[in-house]
């Protein structure tokens, strides 16, 4: 992720900020907090994330940190104009484009990393429901922060740019020969709620995607085998990416 950081903070001064709004804040992000202090997304970078409730992505802009002496930038200054609006064990880290909040809750059972559209820009939105949850896990926060791509997980249900089918994803990081090719696609897909039939799976790239209609189940076995992914991705820069437009090639 390209982002302009504020700088850094000690880690002293970041259990201060949680000892004040009752929060543990996930490591992931503590860490993000202490090497960068926030910082801003730069300019013609476009960090998307998805709301899978929703159906719609939101584009960050800012994530928020401390003593920064401007409010649009602070921790403090946000949370202290709307603690009294937020649930228990909570803090306002950073806004999108459209300047609604991204949430961390830290503990409990509502845990997870929300979209506060507090600014009602989505249709969805009103004053009972206007919260999104993007994922109970707090390792979507170390995708959102890394520099590296991640991964849906298996489960998952998307469409494709120009497709009416929802898809499945059962399988990642396929390698399927077509001729004397040896191609590679990110995903493998079969119709929903259809399941597989005739053998028959869909083959497709990250960029082919247009929406995530769900998010499947993500845990730390999910996140090591994207780690496991990735890695091989970097040892093999030169594979060849097989054509999203073919996701209909029998397997």
């Amino acid at each position: 992720m390209n982002i302009n950081r504020f700088g850094e903070v000690s880690l002293d001064r970041v259990r201060q900020m949680e000892a004040r709004y009752g929060v543990n804040l996930p490591e992931v992000y503590r860490n993000f907090l202490i090497k960068t202090n926030g910082g801003t997304v730069s300019a013609g970078t476009d960090l998307e994330i998805m709301i899978p409730q929703l159906g719609e992505p939101i584009y960050m802009e800012t994530f928020y940190g401390l003593d920064l002496g401007k409010k649009c930038f602070d921790i403090d200054s946000w949370m202290d104009e709307y603690r009294d609006e937020l649930p228990p064990c909570s803090v306002l880290i950073g806004d999108d484009k459209l300047k609604g909040f991204l949430l961390l809750i830290c503990s409990g059972d509502d845990a997870g990393v929300y979209y506060w559209d507090d600014a009602f820009q989505f249709e969805q939105s009103n004053e009972e429901n206007n919260a999104y949850l993007i994922s109970k896990d707090f390792q979507i926060l170390a995708d959102i922060l890394s520099d590296r791509p991640s991964y849906l997980p298996l489960g998952s249900v998307v469409l494709l740019k120009g497709g009416t089918q929802k898809l499945l994803v059962i399988a990642r990081a396929i390698r399927v020969k077509n001729g004397d090719k040896l191609l590679f696609f990110d995903y493998g897909g079969v119709p929903y709620p259809q399941g597989l039939v005739n053998d028959r799976m869909a083959y497709f790239n990250a960029d082919g995607i247009s929406r995530v209609v769900f998010e499947g189940y993500r845990d730390v076995d999910d996140a090591n085998m994207v780690d496991n992914i990735l890695q091989y991705l970097e040892e093999n820069p030169d594979i060849e990416k097989g054509d999203a437009s073919g996701w209909n090639t029998k397997a």
